[in-house]
């Protein structure tokens, strides 16, 4: 379930065109773990690879991070 303060967002990406991809962080949902800095760092660069190379995604990849998704969002931009 995607709360609702990022409906508006995860909209525009696509009325964009662009891929949209969401996950639980460590420790939320049914994730198990820590959401440490280090973690979200090493988990955006495993998705990313996962995107890219599991889903073969090729075209645009937005990137949005509000509160502690700005540390994944910073990582990758």
């Amino acid at each position: 379930m995607v709360h609702s303060s990022h409906s508006f967002f995860l909209n525009y990406f696509q009325k964009l065109e662009f891929n949209v991809f969401v996950w639980n962080y460590r420790g939320y949902g049914l994730s198990t773990g820590t959401p440490t800095p280090s973690n979200l760092k090493s988990d955006i660069d495993l998705i990313l690879k996962y995107l890219k190379t599991d889903l073969n995604i090729s075209g645009k990849i937005g990137v949005y991070g509000r509160s502690l998704g700005g540390i994944p969002s910073s990582h990758l931009s």
